[in-house]
């Protein structure tokens, strides 16, 4: 890192084009507050005068430059005593009778109360502009930021901005000029604390923005030079402000800080991610900064409690659990939750050891659906200290709770598409009347099959094509819901018959196709015998007499370099042979 060229703040600091701090450091003081001059003959115009404090070294450091009557111009972008409580020190010093204290109406409204004799110069009333003869003055209106009446001052000889509060910045030490970012959190934390909103702040931004600045020196903090303004322009307008808002009474700003970077970083996951792994984990490691939580356990309500636990030792992936007790302690609505916390946001007690989550304190936050009040689920926070229940507390938790239901809604809603996906999938892979695959699923199922037996042709795989002998008489003579029957029969036997990694299929009508991963030709006979058997002890009701039906069934191995179509094609032409040979039998391809 580039070092830091000391500079001695005891003195008046050139920053170019006739532009001088002369300000006065204050020891210990993290709000520091600059004064600034602009040299211009007999038009000089001193910024931000300074308060009681810093007057006599600022006047010092003025009368070293140039002769006190030369300024003309006192320019207060603001009325706090930070900038205008030295003004009756000033007034006392002025001796022209052309002398102007610059301001904005809203502004000068307070600031004469002061009970100056310098008479007001108002850029709301001059075109927002002042020529100091061969030197222009633009004033850029910065409302609410941070009162009504704020402006601030561009220098368009220098490219220089006289940004008032905007970007300054709380400050440990102070090196005058920022050579790097290191003092972006001051910064970051001084707007959101003293700005009123993000859209308001944006405004002004927006508009500032498009001016050719060349460097900004504000009130407070560090002046910053122009490499370094496009990043800090950048970080401001993505900056959530207000922070007080949020206080409820609370004013340390650091903590309000952290509350506010867990809030807006839970939102931020929430419109950024759709996992709510992600989003689990994320808000976990930011409640984990600011509160006393060891670990977070979130329950999202099934039916007939059962319950689906995202837990830290299921990645927040979803576990399914089927405990009475733990639905003893997930309330059904809003009334309810009430019945037993008295409060809407979150209740603590101590929660018993449940499957993988140790016995203690708990903080339980409910999920509420916002539409119809239902209790979806639970985030159970593990503590390990008490947290002292405040408004700020009850606030946070709100706000948390509401994200953590729209999160949990929306992943109950996935989960349910992708059970709706997974049923009607399910459906179109199996046939309705058998429960065996259907044969647009084999097409893929076997192919895969074939391919990983190439890899491997060591292993064995073998296909069986069996069909029910003399079905069209079956249907014929006891009708075709005897036949469906039959049908339901031949392919429960086969499913029984068959291992775990076997893929039985109803190929089309009476005919059934079963692949036999890791089976040679004489363990696939065995087992097409024991079908065949099976099937035909099984006696069935016609509608005036019982019968039985057999199967015939063809075997076949696959060979090296063999496509699917090819070894069904030889699995049907030992089929045919079976049937040519009297049915009832199984053959076997060459």
């Amino acid at each position: 890192m580039k070092a830091r060229v000391a500079q001695d703040l005891h003195e008046p600091i050139p920053l170019g084009n006739d532009i001088w701090w002369v300000g006065q450091p204050i020891s210990g003081d993290r709000f520091q507050c600059h004064v600034y001059l602009l040299e211009h003959g007999d038009q000089s115009v001193l910024l931000d005068p300074g308060s009681v404090l810093t007057f006599e070294e600022t006047r010092r450091k003025v009368a070293s430059i140039l002769p006190i009557e030369n300024i003309r111009y006192f320019v207060c972008h603001h009325q706090d005593p930070d900038i205008t409580g030295a003004m009756p020190l000033w007034d006392q010093l002025i001796t022209r009778d052309d002398a102007y204290l610059i301001s904005h109406w809203r502004g000068a409204a307070l600031i004469k109360h002061l009970g100056l004799k310098l008479p007001f110069w108002l850029v709301d009333e001059h075109e927002w502009q002042l020529d100091l003869g061969g030197r222009q003055l633009q004033f850029e209106f910065t409302p609410y930021l941070h009162f009504p009446g704020a402006f601030t001052t561009f220098d368009r000889q220098s490219g220089t901005l006289f940004s008032s509060d905007l970007f300054g910045g709380f400050t440990d030490d102070l090196p005058l000029i920022a050579d790097d970012a290191s003092n972006m959190e001051g910064i970051l934390a001084f707007h959101q604390h003293y700005m009123p909103s993000r859209e308001v702040l944006l405004h002004s931004l927006s508009r500032l923005e498009k001016l050719p600045l060349k460097r900004i020196c504000p009130q407070h903090g560090r002046i910053l030079p122009e490499k370094l303004i496009p990043l800090y322009f950048s970080r401001l307008k993505d900056l959530d402000c207000g922070l007080y808002m949020m206080s409820q009474g609370d004013t340390d700003i650091r903590r309000l800080l952290q509350l506010n970077h867990m809030l807006r970083s839970t939102v931020d996951a929430l419109i950024l991610e759709r996992d709510f792994a992600t989003i689990a984990q994320h808000i976990q490691e930011k409640v984990q900064e600011v509160y006393p939580v060891s670990r977070m356990d979130f329950l999202l309500r099934g039916q007939d409690c059962k319950v689906t636990w995202f837990s830290p030792e299921n990645r927040f992936r979803g576990r399914e659990w089927d405990f009475e007790e733990i639905c003893r302690h997930m309330p059904k609505n809003r009334d309810d939750w009430m019945a037993r916390h008295g409060i809407h946001h979150f209740g603590i007690q101590r929660i018993p050891s449940i499957g993988e989550r140790p016995a203690g304190p708990a903080l339980l936050l409910p999920m509420f659906s916002e539409e119809t009040g239902e209790v979806l689920g639970m985030a159970w926070f593990a503590l390990q200290a008490s947290i002292p229940a405040t408004a700020e507390f009850d606030s946070a938790m709100g706000q948390i709770s509401r994200s953590l239901g729209v999160a949990m809604e929306r992943e109950r809603l996935h989960r349910e598409l992708e059970s709706e996906r997974d049923r009607i999938f399910e459906q179109s892979m199996r046939d309705a009347l058998t429960g065996l695959y259907t044969r647009r699923y084999m097409e893929d199922s076997a192919r895969r099959l074939v391919e990983l037996h190439a890899l491997n042709p060591e292993a064995g795989f073998s296909v069986l094509m069996l069909d029910i002998d003399h079905f069209k008489s079956i249907n014929d003579r006891f009708g075709h819901l005897t036949g469906d029957q039959v049908i339901r029969a031949v392919a429960k036997t086969i499913l029984n018959q068959c291992h775990g990694g076997d893929v039985a299929v109803r190929f089309g009508g009476e005919e059934f196709a079963v692949f036999l991963p890791n089976r040679n030709l004489e363990t696939a006979s065995t087992l097409a015998e024991a079908i065949r058997a099976k099937v035909s002890e099984i006696h069935h009701n016609g509608p005036d007499q019982s019968f039985a039906a057999t199967v015939s069934c063809g075997a076949a191995e696959h060979q090296p370099q063999e496509s699917l179509a090819q070894i069904l094609e030889r699995a049907d032409q030992a089929l045919y042979q079976a049937k040519e040979g009297g049915r009832n039998r199984v053959c076997l391809s060459d």
